[in-house]
């Protein structure tokens, strides 16, 4: 009862009650191929048992409850946690050149010929998560940190929560926000943090990107903007996720997502092998049409993925120095806003002197305002 609890704690499902008696069968024969680390799991609520209750050889319902609050807690630290890191360390074995990337071709070929069968989603799901890197049509190249940290990968779904893989970039972020003590950076500033100040490694095309958002926020980088996450991806592209724009991806669950659109995450193996020939001969296009360039022209994966790259920034918050250049961005010599001023200030300055000049008269008895006001307009202006 406990190993089936825990495969439904798993797999997020609720309303155990209502499953019929076929699925929950196939459940338990199939964990090892949904779940490949179900074996661990067992092991730790082996452990679990023992550290909670003792000596027990039957168990209560008071037992089982705490046993498996317990396993609760540790199911990410004992199980999960080494379940993502396999699942990344599969991937780079995979990966295309060092671009955090692995061809979808090859991530399909994986699931059908060396039974990895975690990876098996669809494209338009890959697609929809945005973990698919299709800046070259012809081959297509599954992200690694998007695709481990992403939604395809959490167990335990629930409506309060999910147990997901973690982000490897948060480590990094912490360390520089460690040694700047503050919200922005000069390019060289982080560029020297980096790898304890050798930025050799560093393309110098993508120390170019570094010093355009710069100076796209006046001479300084937010470090919690889109932009410095999205140059984080392409300096450590094994270990930071690619940042897409807030709304162009979705972030529910998979069964949520299954549920909105009517369509599998999964694909069946007909699918991929189907799949797996399209991907072949697209391939096999690519490199018809790469002949004459060099391996190593080939392999610039910076080169290679740069397409991907936009100037659309998302701040978390706007610092003085994105304000100042927001303020330094605004067409302050144009003629238009010029006049656009101009005509506030007339506006102001007619219904201040109107104001004054109320009451005014001349010898006649006649109001004099109107010949007054545009006697100091011309004074002023012309």
């Amino acid at each position: 009862m406990i190993n089936l609890y825990m495969i439904f704690y798993i797999q997020g499902y609720t309303d155990i009650t209502s499953l019929p008696q076929e699925h929950v069968t196939m459940l338990q024969e199939h964990i090892l191929k949904i779940y490949p680390v179900w074996a661990k799991t067992e092991a730790m609520l082996e452990a679990t048992r023992a550290a909670v209750a003792p000596g027990t050889g039957r168990l209560t319902f008071d037992d089982v409850a705490r046993i498996v609050e317990e396993a609760s807690h540790r199911f990410y630290d004992q199980v999960h946690h080494g379940q993502c890191q396999h699942t990344k360390e599969m991937l780079l074995e995979m990966e295309d050149g060092r671009s955090g990337r692995v061809r979808l071709l090859d991530f399909y070929r994986a699931a059908i010929y060396e039974n990895k069968y975690q990876f098996t989603e669809t494209i338009e799901y890959l697609r929809q998560i945005g973990s698919l890197d299709e800046s070259d049509g012809n081959i297509p190249r599954v992200i690694i940190p998007n695709y481990v940290s992403g939604q395809s990968n959490c167990v335990a779904r629930t409506g309060y929560h999910a147990v997901c893989c973690p982000d490897d970039c948060e480590s990094m972020y912490d360390h520089l926000e460690h040694v700047l003590k503050r919200p922005e950076a000069s390019p060289a500033e982080i560029l020297a943090w980096m790898e304890d100040g050798d930025s050799n490694r560093i393309p110098e095309s993508l120390v170019k990107r570094l010093e355009d958002i710069a100076l796209h926020h006046g001479g300084q980088v937010p470090v919690h903007g889109r932009l410095f996450a999205q140059w984080m991806h392409f300096a450590h592209p094994q270990s930071c996720v690619f940042p897409h724009i807030s709304g162009t991806t979705y972030t529910k669950t998979t069964e949520e997502w299954e549920e909105d659109t009517g369509a599998r995450a999964g694909s069946t193996v007909e699918e991929i092998l189907d799949w797996e020939v399209q991907l072949g001969k697209q391939h096999e296009e690519s490199e018809k049409g790469s002949k004459g360039r060099s391996d190593s022209e080939n392999r610039v994966w910076w080169e290679e993925t740069s397409d991907m790259w936009t100037m659309e920034e998302e701040l978390v918050i706007t610092h003085p120095a994105t304000k100042r250049m927001a303020d330094r961005e605004r067409p302050e010599s144009s003629p238009t806003l010029f006049f656009a001023k101009a005509a506030f200030l007339l506006t102001v300055f007619g219904v201040v002197y109107a104001i004054r000049a109320h009451g005014e008269r001349d010898a006649s008895g006649k109001r004099s305002s109107k010949s007054s006001f545009d006697a100091y307009i011309q004074k002023q202006y012309v």
